[in-house]
């Protein structure tokens, strides 16, 4: 008896897994989230996370919607990188119905004060424009890099008063007719650098960054 249960101590169980692979049109939530059996939906990998992160959810080429099985917000309450394995990796979540007609993608945890931290990769989000991206924590973290936002409303909206040591940062990100990028509000002067982006494009876009504090919302663009 004491041999099986030290064995089964040594063997990770599927709820203990740190990542699972995702295919809106092959997939199926019934089967076991593997490269070669992928979940269907994105929402049904991040429910099978257990314990602490970082955790990953590889996405294969294509649509991820309401019509592809997916219930938005995607509620994030560990570390989490959404990975795109493809270029026609795409988030849509225009037309989706939620409070006061809005709808947010991806949302960092039931609470403002939350520790997520949210890595995005290779990823098109699709939005109208009463609808939001990311809301990220209060004490948490959002970094995207080779992704895209078009039509939403608010890429980042204010999560209310962020805490330092925690950044947004966008890396070969692109945004097309969006209405504000990010919307924060900061307790720590001294971090001037708190949203960045590099080498990233602003087309149609209403403002990059504000806030009721000005100096939480300096967003510069570096070359490199």
């Amino acid at each position: 008896m004491l041999r099986l249960v030290l064995l089964a101590l040594l063997v990770p169980s599927a709820a203990q897994a740190h990542e699972f692979w995702v295919d809106p049109m092959l997939g199926s939530n019934g089967a076991s989230g593997t490269a070669s059996a992928p979940l269907k939906t994105v929402g049904a990998a991040i429910a099978r996370f257990a314990g602490p992160g970082p955790h990953t959810v590889w996405m294969a080429g294509g649509t991820y919607s309401v019509g592809s099985g997916e219930t938005f917000p995607w509620t994030v309450q560990t570390d989490l990188a959404l990975r795109g394995l493809s270029d026609e990796v795409v988030v849509d979540v225009r037309q989706v119905t939620g409070a006061g007609g809005a709808v947010t993608a991806v949302d960092l945890g039931a609470a403002d004060y939350c520790s997520e931290t949210l890595d995005l990769a290779s990823i098109r989000f699709l939005g109208d424009s009463n609808d939001r991206a990311v809301k990220v924590c209060m004490e948490g973290g959002l970094r995207t890099s080779h992704c895209a936002f078009t039509g939403f409303g608010w890429v980042v909206p204010s999560p209310g008063t962020v805490e330092a040591g925690r950044s947004i940062e966008f890396v070969d990100t692109a945004f097309e007719g969006v209405g504000v990028v990010t919307h924060t509000t900061w307790v720590n002067t001294l971090q001037w650098n708190y949203v960045s982006s590099t080498r990233c494009s602003f087309v149609d876009c209403g403002e990059t960054c504000t806030g009721a504090m000005w100096y939480g919302c300096l967003l510069y663009t570096s070359p490199s």
